[in-house]
């Protein structure tokens, strides 16, 4: 009896079912052991494709044969036990995704920092820098035995940098004490325990703390060799650089250096030095010379950058000084667009004093953007005239970077203490300003406290970090605005009391016994009565 067609190719079906799983099996194996490899690409997708087109062909030619086999008991427990195989596979495959590198070249691990603040994941400036690395740096770290714990947070931290960076970062942890260690610190001039140095090239650069801080501060000295020059105005009774007491400004010279920057002084003549990448000018007690203004003015109308900081007129005053005002300050009204009101600010919002002005919301600006709400604070502040909208110069745009809250209020003096009768804010207490024609640059802040040692020393605050970041946009270095600190969390253990202890020890020793001992003798009453 001669066969159908449909009947000579049903024949054939069980070979195309044992091809299929041939072809899936040898994909599969392809797959597994070539990982992303190009040269098994090919035969690894020729494999499956060809697999599951046999696979459909013998399901439609002996669709009968599917049917019994699905309905045996034995294939269904089977089915039943490779589903929840397949799944447990899934949820692994899943996490090593997300947590191993697939090879060397190809790293798809992700990483999350579940701290409430933040503090093992490094700032935003830092994994800029280090992204932008045009050629590779390579960090050693020198640690003996006698400083273990140190060298597990250089470990730590240079993982991230490394991850960051690709293979633009890589680091190395030596032991000085031993010969190959001791060697590698002579040829760096490594000569103390708990050191690291960035190299690139032929650069070296030796970091002065193991913190991000301290790393990046070297990493960016040894990629940027060239040195903006920022000029601190004297000859006004303004605070000294070099001095370490309360009232100095010693805090903010070490910082700029510590950013990369050399830190001058400079008395104001006809001409300002070529070299001025910004000026700063920090409580000037006598009011500036209309000399003294122009040679300002020659310099901000060639592209120029001016940092100003002033007090109220009233501790001016206490300070044998004399009030705000003067041809600079008719320069700055008329050209800019900003003054400094006759004012001085207190908040209801303010810490100890109404007169201690903490804030953490900023304006909008690449100054501000990374303060991360870290509180600045500023103490007898005054505010910051600006011009009313389509009033001041056409050519200036204003940026608001510190506001007082609206519960504050603009005095002229504190004597008067009922409030009310004054404008209430919130006011300005510092701005930025760029003329986009010229491209001169001006930030203005209506108190100099915020960087005078006494509080540019706190670490839980970011009046530096905004010092800093104001001067890096001023010379326009955005690319190194400085890292804020991050927000201090106090936590504490409370001790557990003895009432405390006698609940946890019912709940989690004596009662699950308790509770399966009366189950157990519960079903067993209950099968005696039946």
């Amino acid at each position: 009896m001669e066969l159908s067609r449909t009947e000579r190719l049903q024949r054939w079906a069980p070979t195309l079912a044992v091809l299929a799983a041939i072809l899936l099996l040898a994909g599969v194996l392809a797959w597994l052991l070539g990982g992303p490899a190009q040269q098994f690409a090919l035969v690894r997708d020729i494999a499956l494709v060809g697999g599951v087109i046999l696979l459909i062909a013998y399901i439609l030619l002996r669709p009968g044969d599917l049917g019994r086999l699905l309905g045996q008991r034995q294939v269904r427990y089977g089915t039943n036990t490779a589903a929840q195989i397949i799944a447990l596979v899934a949820i692994l495959a899943i996490i090593n995704y997300f947590t191993l590198p697939v090879s060397d070249t190809l790293k798809l691990n992700r990483r999350w920092d579940l701290t409430e603040t933040g503090e093992l994941t490094l700032a935003q400036q830092t994994i800029d820098l280090l992204q932008n690395l045009k050629e590779p740096v390579k960090a050693y770290g020198f640690f003996t035995s006698q400083s273990q714990g140190l060298r597990q947070q250089a470990e730590d931290l240079l993982k991230q940098y490394e991850y960051h960076a690709g293979n633009k970062f890589s680091y190395e942890i030596v032991d000085p004490e031993f010969e190959q260690g001791l060697f590698l610190a002579a040829q760096l001039g490594v000569s103390r325990d708990a050191t690291i140095v960035l190299v690139q090239g032929e650069n070296r650069q030796e970091a002065d703390s193991v913190s991000e801080t301290g790393i990046t501060t070297a990493l960016n000295k040894l990629v940027r060799p060239n040195k903006p020059v920022v000029y601190f105005i004297q000859g006004h009774g303004e605070p000294d650089i070099n001095s370490g007491d309360a009232q100095g400004l010693s805090s903010a010279r070490q910082a700029l250096e510590a950013n990369n920057y050399v830190v001058r002084t400079l008395v104001i003549t006809e001409t300002l030095p070529s070299d001025a990448a910004a000026l700063v000018l920090a409580e000037p007690k006598v009011p500036l010379t209309l000399s003294e203004t122009q040679a300002i003015s020659a310099y901000l109308g060639n592209g120029g950058a001016l940092l100003v900081a002033q007090e109220p007129d009233i501790v001016l005053q206490q300070l044998q000084g004399q009030p705000w005002g003067g041809p600079f300050s008719d320069y700055l009204t008329k050209t800019w667009g900003l003054d400094f009101r006759p004012d001085i600010l207190v908040d209801n919002q303010a810490v100890q004093s109404m007169l201690n002005i903490i804030v953490a919301n900023y304006g909008v600006s690449t100054i501000t953007q990374r303060l991360n709400r870290v509180a600045s604070l500023f103490v007898q502040a005054r505010s910051v005239a600006t011009s009313a909208p389509g009033t001041g110069p056409s050519d200036i745009t204003t940026t608001p970077l510190v506001q007082t809250s609206a519960n504050s209020w603009s005095l002229p003096n504190l004597e008067d203490q009922d409030f009310t009768k004054y404008p209430r804010g919130p006011f300005p207490i510092a701005v930025s300003a760029e003329n986009f024609r010229t491209r001169a640059r001006l930030v203005m802040f209506g108190d100099v406290d915020f960087m005078l040692n006494r509080t540019a020393q706190n670490p839980s605050i970011a009046n530096l970090t905004l010092f800093l970041n104001s001067v890096n946009w001023l010379t326009r270095q955005e690319e190194q605005i400085s890292i804020a600190p991050k927000p201090q969390v106090q936590r504490s253990l409370r001790p557990v009391s003895a009432t405390q202890q006698t609940l946890v020890a019912l709940v989690s020793i004596i009662l699950p016994p308790l509770l399966a001992a009366s189950l157990g003798v519960g079903v067993w009453w209950r099968r005696r009565g039946a």
